[in-house]
């Protein structure tokens, strides 16, 4: 019920309660009980969320579940996230992850013994199963030339085994080369969006995705596509109205410290102007 951001998130009865053992039901309905969860029907389903957001920063243990399972939230929010869209697109094959990426996300599975989800589970089995089926493929196929090349006289076949193993090799360091570069930029984009600048995080992951399609790539644009957002701007206080300036060139923030922050909207420098002898509304 807590993003990786440390916000609340609403799930469905069944989606927070799938694959879980017998005894999370009743656990959900003490947390229920003693209101520290609510539940509402929203249509069909019944949803459920944390019943307020300071619950993640003052609960002490809730804070050290956050803390000791920070990682494994993180996967599961992006994995998630992969297997939503993968779902949306009608469980298409060439959208599962494979290679490294999927290598990667069973790694991270075996080592955090997480409970998957359904959608994950599911998701991250036809990217095994896909996987499997080209490597067997792959291995008719070599098969397949070794019978051919058995045919050939011995001068040929080494002739052309050495020219083929130079070509692969060269082809090898620069895929290898874009795949390094793209996940760079993959991950810069994945911290830009972190630190609030979607501007450069959409940058990043654009350049990313023109040197390599991935499926973790094109996660992430969904989400961040997903969000208005310009730029972000934390302040210390809590803010109780905003306003642009009639050119467009500042926001203000009257806030609950007695005081206004100016923030320019294209260097987003800060002023802030204080003296009055109360939160401003």
């Amino acid at each position: 019920l807590v993003t990786p951001e440390g916000t609340r998130q609403v799930l469905t009865r069944a989606q927070l309660l799938d694959e879980l053992p017998a005894g999370a039901r009743g656990v959900l309905d003490r947390l229920v009980q003693a209101r520290l969860i609510t539940v509402r029907k929203g249509g069909s389903a019944v949803r459920v969320e944390l019943v307020h957001e300071s619950l993640i920063r003052n609960w002490a243990q809730l804070a050290q579940w956050i803390d000791a399972s920070r990682e494994e939230m993180a996967f599961l929010a992006e994995a998630g996230q992969a297997a939503e869209l993968w779902i949306q697109r009608g469980r298409r094959d060439d959208e599962v992850w494979h290679g490294e990426a999927l290598a990667e996300a069973q790694r991270l599975v075996d080592r955090l013994g997480a409970v998957l989800p359904g959608p994950i589970a599911e998701f991250l089995a036809a990217g095994a199963a896909k996987q499997n089926l080209s490597q067997q493929r792959r291995r008719n196929r070599l098969a397949m030339l070794f019978a051919a090349m058995a045919l050939v006289a011995i001068a040929s076949v080494f002739t052309a085994v050495t020219l083929a193993d130079k070509e692969r090799e060269a082809v090898a360091q620069r895929a290898a080369a874009e795949q390094r570069q793209a996940e760079a930029q993959r991950e810069g984009a994945r911290a830009a969006a972190v630190g609030g600048d979607p501007l450069v995080a959409r940058a990043k992951l654009r350049s990313s995705l023109e040197l390599q399609d991935s499926p973790m790539g094109r996660a992430l644009w969904w989400s961040l596509d997903r969000d208005p957002r310009i730029w972000t701007r934390h302040l210390d206080a809590s803010v109780n109205d905003v306003a642009f300036s009639p050119d467009g060139a500042f926001v203000a923030a009257a806030c609950e410290d007695k005081a206004i922050y100016l923030i320019h909207t294209l260097t987003r420098d800060l002023r802030v102007l204080r003296g009055h002898r109360d939160q401003i509304y």
